[in-house]
């Protein structure tokens, strides 16, 4: 049997359209080339992306490790979130 691959691997047009409506006024009307500049552009934002995405991958790293060495902390955490789930399904009963 073939799997189909889903449609959600198609690009997403709604990211070209935030970026060709968000950096035109980043971009100088007598620059030589425009496209030079777009190009430039969204390789900073992608180089940016990719740092953010770095440093939250380690400081995940960093508390999970913290996390398994510590089981009163990881336990605190357990009953905060459990807490947060339980006043969430609160406020989700008594809305209207």
């Amino acid at each position: 049997m073939l799997l189909e691959r889903p449609a959600a691997d198609a690009p997403n047009p709604k990211v070209a359209l935030f970026f060709l409506a968000v950096l035109p006024p980043f971009v100088a009307p007598g620059a030589g080339s425009r496209v030079t500049a777009f190009l430039f552009l969204g390789a900073v934002f992608v180089f940016n992306g990719t740092l953010w995405c770095l440093v939250l991958a380690m400081a995940a790293s960093a508390l999970s490790g913290r996390l398994r060495r510590n089981a009163a902390g990881a336990r605190r955490l357990r009953q905060a979130t459990g807490a947060e789930f339980v006043g969430l399904g609160a406020r989700l009963a008594l809305s209207k």
